[in-house]
């Protein structure tokens, strides 16, 4: 009996020790599963904001491309008379706005989350869809861009 009392202790000691070593591989799977969460988090915030960088690349371009084409047709109008040539055509400010509308909404964006490493994990989850939809405002301002009337005429005929 009294080894029967000893076998019951020694595996019960076994028991708890066996418990103790999941409980510590169960630690850091959970561990392992926040860190992982919270790479995938940062990751997202990143790619986010690369999508804002690109779309303000995008429409930079899109806007030198449509001056330039403003340009030509100006040129393919002849001369014009009565305009001051240093000003700004209304196209060009327009242009212009909506480059500037793009710049300020990236700007702004970067500010906030700049320290995507250092920030509270919350908010920068709770953030990434502000940042995404940034992204396709920029984009919407590019099919903003107005081009120029093709003219086969310039006005002599």
């Amino acid at each position: 009996m009294l080894t029967a009392t000893l076998i019951a202790v020694v595996s019960s000691i076994l028991a708890v020790r066996i418990a103790v070593l999941a409980l510590g591989v169960a630690r850091q799977s959970v561990q392992s599963a926040d860190n992982a969460h919270e790479r995938d988090v940062r990751l997202q915030a990143r790619s986010a904001l690369a999508d804002v960088r690109g779309s303000f690349q995008k429409l930079s371009a899109d806007c030198e491309l449509n001056l330039e084409k403003w340009r030509q047709h100006e040129r393919s109008k002849g001369i014009t008379f009565g305009g001051n040539p240093f000003e700004p055509t209304k196209e060009e400010q327009e242009t212009g706005a909506l480059r500037s509308h793009g710049a300020r909404m990236a700007r702004s964006i970067d500010e906030r989350f700049q320290s995507i490493e250092q920030m509270n994990l919350d908010d920068l989850e709770s953030g990434i869809p502000e940042i995404r939809q940034t992204a396709a405002s920029i984009d919407a301002l590019a099919r903003r861009l107005r081009e120029p009337k093709d003219s086969t005429t310039n006005g002599w005929r």
